[in-house]
């Protein structure tokens, strides 16, 4: 007996002269969830008292990640049973779901923080509504006190993080001392939290500070969501072009300066010849590989100003801003060409692949507005194809049965 009491003594000695083994030990007697006796100065070392309010269960998927924090974890279904936690237990960090948008749940928070007047809060911000989760996050922070914000569908990395930074805070504006005679249940913290101004101040500004970079964060991508939705609206998917929707918008803008500074406008609409045989022939797969070539042959051959559109099926437009009548028959001419002399080639076979073109512009008031300007460009392209197709027409604006101007591409 003497024997083991001696070897004992010269272990306890050198775990005292040993600070590295006593954190290690001190560690994972807190990893176990229990709590030492001393910390290695001498002193009593509390741990966080974390309170997991889980409606209905679904918030338990997260104790496993707040029981490896080295904490005494209390978890409650119902907020009348969370409440009564509270007062009976001297909690420090309380996790609860939050519908912002519900102010009797924004009142149960209140009553919450009166229960336990030392404990933070964080809260999940459970409303999908992005707008109004917006709208009510400084209400959180300033009315209900909350310490942190969790966005729903936040990882256990992110809880973990939020309940080290508030135990931190915590435990440098706390007096942690244990009263007298042990822990007494009551609705008074039996570690209450000294009345330091100055502290409370900066508190404040850091869950300010908090919310602020969620909401930049939040704005930031709702900005790239927006452009991405933007370009989904107004191109069409197969070619990359702009949309019907998008080039008529653009149709109105140009149509409403041509009328104000009376500059010229002209509008060129090509149609794919016998696209119909093409696909009955070669498939789908072909036909949407014609559409593909046949809008990389017209981008290379637009200029800068100029607006191209699928404007649906095998049509294509051309919006021609600060352009006449005539160099917009020769762009349309050269455009007849390119294609002609392009080679389409499916699965080893060519293809022969021609467009008929209608080509409208300005001239002498005619046409009135852009609807009868869309209807005379249509009306041309299809006079392209009753004469034979592969041509390129223009018909007279004041009389649209004749023929201004049509190639001969012999």
């Amino acid at each position: 007996m003497v024997k083991i009491t001696t070897e004992m003594a010269k272990l306890n000695d050198g775990i005292k002269h040993s600070p590295g083994i006593t954190e290690s030990f001190t560690r994972r007697i807190m990893a176990a969830g229990e709590k030492p006796s001393r910390t290695p100065g001498g002193g009593p070392q509390p741990l966080p008292e974390i309170l997991l309010l889980s409606p209905g269960g679904r918030l338990r998927r997260y104790e496993p990640a707040l029981r490896r924090l080295a904490c005494r974890l209390w978890t409650a279904c119902s907020r009348a049973e969370a409440l009564k936690t509270l007062r009976q237990t001297p909690v420090h960090i309380l996790v609860a779901p939050m519908e912002v948008s519900v102010p009797a749940k924004l009142r149960w928070l209140k009553q919450a923080r009166q229960a336990a007047p030392g404990m933070q809060s964080i809260i999940i911000l459970e409303q999908e509504d992005l707008s109004q989760t917006l709208d009510h996050a400084l209400e959180l922070v300033n009315r209900g006190g909350a310490g942190a914000l969790l966005r729903n569908g936040f990882t256990t990395r992110q809880l973990s993080a939020a309940v080290r930074e508030l135990w931190s805070r915590i435990r440098e504006n706390g007096d942690f001392s244990p009263p007298p005679g042990g822990e007494t249940p009551g609705r008074e913290h039996p570690w209450p939290l000294p009345a330091r101004e100055p502290a409370r101040a900066m508190g404040q500004l850091e869950r300010l500070e908090a919310v602020r970079r969620m909401l930049a964060a939040e704005n930031e991508d709702l900005r790239r969501r927006n452009a991405v939705l933007r370009i989904q609206s107004t191109t069409d998917h197969l070619t990359g072009l702009c949309n019907r929707r998008e080039f008529l918008n653009r149709l109105r803008v140009e149509w409403g300066r041509h009328r104000r500074y009376h500059r010229p406008l002209s509008l060129i609409m090509l149609d794919i010849d016998n696209f119909k045989k093409i696909n009955d022939t070669n498939g789908h797969e072909c036909g949407d590989i014609v559409l593909m070539e046949i809008s990389t042959l017209i981008r290379s051959h637009q200029r800068d100003h100029d607006l191209t559109c699928r404007y649906g099926g095998e049509e294509f437009m051309v919006l021609m801003p600060e352009t006449p009548l005539i160099p917009a028959f020769i762009a349309a001419e050269g455009l007849r060409s390119l294609v002609t002399t392009h080679e389409f080639i499916f699965r080893g076979r060519k293809l022969a692949v021609r467009i008929s073109l209608g080509v409208c512009g300005v001239m002498e008031h005619k046409p009135e507005n852009e609807e009868e300007f869309l209807d005379m460009t249509d009306k041309a392209m299809y006079r392209a194809k009753r004469e034979g197709r592969n041509r390129t027409v223009i018909l007279d604006p004041c009389n649209q049965k004749n023929i201004l101007r049509i190639n001969n591409p012999g």
